[in-house]
């Protein structure tokens, strides 16, 4: 069956472990079912970190884009709609992501037909 060991009545916590022959296979499956927990737990926490990867990555992207689109209806005169629509048609007539287009408007930097104010 189990071997006790501790102190019993001193008050300090026992362990009992199987011995030979009783209880190991009951052990076995505690064991695996403990490890498949906490490689369950490992792959929620990946997942958790993946999503939260990728939400901080599209709330930067979108912080670019607003500010690319404010910069080319300021030089463009046109509405942000209008500034939204004429940068997704750049970054896909190139085949671009828009969120590199947007920063290279916010840079400076981008392709002057797209950012020169109109003549």
């Amino acid at each position: 069956m189990f071997t006790s060991l501790g102190d019993e009545g001193s008050g300090r916590s026992t362990v009992s472990l199987p011995t030979r022959g009783h209880g190991v296979g009951s052990l076995g499956r505690s064991l695996a079912d403990f490890t498949a927990v906490i490689l369950e737990r490992s792959r929620e926490a990946d997942r958790s970190r993946t999503l939260t990867a990728q939400l901080e990555h599209a709330l930067t992207s979108r912080v670019v884009i607003e500010q690319a689109k404010g910069v080319l209806a300021t030089r463009r005169a046109m509405t942000p709609d209008e500034a939204f629509d004429r940068l997704r048609k750049h970054a896909r007539s190139r085949q671009r992501p828009l969120r590199d287009v947007a920063g290279e408007v916010v840079a400076g930097y981008a392709d002057p037909e797209l950012t020169d104010p109109v003549s």
